[in-house]
């Protein structure tokens, strides 16, 4: 089975029940292993505001796979940035 990144703000999203990130999350899970970084896990904890946010965080990621990062890994994502950006994302 393939494997899906999901970026931070469909979890945050979808952490807040919003519909459209719930179904998205649901339709991946359908065809595809749920994964996350472990940047991502760790924004999610930090926005959590109370020990209750913070476990209902922790139930909801159990169903993700978390991968790390190692320091090759964030040199390569580093380097290849700045071409993809030029090449192919638009930042606003």
């Amino acid at each position: 089975m393939s494997v899906t990144l999901i970026d931070t703000d469909i979890m945050i999203d979808a952490g807040r029940q919003v519909r459209e990130a719930v179904a998205c999350l649901d339709e991946i899970e359908r065809r595809s292993t749920l994964a996350i970084s472990v940047i991502t896990r760790m924004e999610l904890f930090v926005g959590c505001r109370n020990k209750t946010e913070l476990r209902n965080i922790e139930r909801f990621l159990q169903r993700f796979r978390v991968f790390n990062l190692s320091e090759p890994a964030c040199d390569i994502a580093a380097y290849l940035f700045p071409t993809l950006v030029s090449n192919t994302v638009h930042l606003y």
